[in-house]
């Protein structure tokens, strides 16, 4: 993958967006959380900027939990969630310590999950305009 965590959290959203397998980067320590933090900033971001923001992120959860293939298991889905949830919620201070637990547990596999949930939010926001959107937001 790339050498720079926001470049690599980017080619990771783009690649759930398009479907394909989601290439794990095996980060540790701070680059881990830098691109942890990346995905969930767009997630967030998404969500607020969204008319119906709770009704997205339940539509994104469905299609999220729905979803099979080579994706990480249940609990990192359900990790996702929560973290991307507690944003939602304006608790981003104290979302901080579950995502830590969280990525000490699973690193890529809530990685690869906070990628998947964040590009199924822009599908069914953006619908056939997301990959552009994603595109616009390749960090510089």
């Amino acid at each position: 993958m790339l050498h720079r965590p926001e470049l690599t959290a980017h080619a990771m959203l783009t690649q759930a967006l398009h479907r394909s397998p989601v290439q794990r980067p095996g980060f540790v320590a701070v680059d881990l959380g830098l691109a942890c933090v990346w995905l969930r900033a767009r997630a967030a971001r998404l969500l607020a900027d969204a008319p119906e923001p709770h009704d997205l992120l339940r539509r994104a959860a469905d299609a999220v939990d729905g979803s099979a293939g080579g994706s990480p298991g249940g609990w990192q889905r359900a990790a996702a969630l929560e973290i991307v949830t507690g944003e939602l919620a304006g608790q981003g201070a104290q979302v901080d310590p579950r995502t830590v637990q969280h990525l000490t547990r699973d690193p890529d596999g809530m990685l690869v999950a906070l990628a998947e949930l964040t590009a199924c939010l822009y599908q069914l926001h953006d619908g056939d305009g997301a990959a552009a959107v994603v595109r616009a937001l390749t960090p510089a």
